[in-house]
């Protein structure tokens, strides 16, 4: 058994106290080193002339463009690459050896878990299923009438009422941030909050699901070290405090988010 190699710390981790998506994909492009190409395992690609056609969407593309998306890339496409197609678009090797502990060898853990899931998932599908976008649809509706009774009689009742659809439904579009651009419009609903999709887009599904809980997570580092998620020794007072500062954290995020979207944009 190869000996697990850790997680190599991110140069810019600590910079900022309140880290961003946005944040974490510049650090990773230069922390990754990849000349602006993308790196899949040990080669570089230039993927410029097929961000247009590819079946994920061009946002993707965008989004891990100079970085190392070698577990996007594996994660994401369940069903495999054909590599006649990713051949077309290779440019050379990489110089240097690749910064996250994941392997994805064939005969692995991973590729022997992907290749039955993908059996199953040919047959039920991937994605949310048609109850999930309807009860998305009514969630966004409902919070879109509750806001216009609000206008109409401003009330702390109506308030409560549209906050309660804003909330159900901002948590909801979260099953979107995942799916091809052609099918996951729906994210756009989150938008109606003070955080962003594409913020969260980055955050979720580019850096959490892929480096969980690892020293990639921005999700986990995003407000060190005021909460420190991460194994390390806290004491008993810290521990107490930060069930407490989880909460406080959960009910300032959505204003800090817009804060800090704004002062990237």
């Amino acid at each position: 058994m190869e000996k697990d190699p850790g997680d190599q710390y991110p140069s810019h981790r600590d910079d900022f106290f309140w880290k961003s998506g946005t944040q974490w994909l510049k650090a990773k492009v230069i922390d990754d080193d990849c000349e602006g190409l993308w790196r899949i395992h040990d080669d570089l690609y230039d993927l410029t002339n097929w961000e247009k056609n590819h079946p994920g969407g061009r946002d993707w593309l965008v989004l891990t463009k100079g970085t190392d998306c070698t577990e996007a890339f594996e994660t994401f496409h369940v069903f495999g690459v054909s590599s006649t197609v990713l051949q077309k678009f290779w440019v050379k090797k990489a110089n240097t050896p690749r910064r996250y502990r994941f392997t994805f060898h064939k005969d692995g853990f991973f590729k022997t878990l992907q290749g039955k899931a993908a059996k199953v998932l040919k047959e039920v599908g991937t994605g949310p299923d048609w109850l999930s976008s309807i009860t998305q649809d009514f969630l966004f509706g409902g919070f879109v009438l509750c806001f216009l009774l609000l206008c109409y009689a401003p009330t702390y009742q109506n308030a409560l009422l549209a906050a309660a659809f804003l909330g159900l439904s901002n948590n909801s579009a979260h099953n979107w941030f995942h799916l091809a651009d052609k099918y996951a419009w729906r994210r756009f609903y989150f938008d109606c909050s003070f955080v962003g999709s594409r913020e969260w887009r980055i955050s979720h599904a580019l850096s959490h699901h892929v480096y969980t809980n690892t020293y990639a997570d921005l999700e986990v580092s995003s407000v060190e070290p005021l909460l420190e998620f991460l194994p390390v020794e806290k004491g008993p007072v810290r521990t107490f405090c930060q069930h407490f500062l989880s909460h406080v954290f959960a009910l300032f995020s959505y204003p800090a988010s817009l804060i800090v979207r704004n002062y990237l944009i």
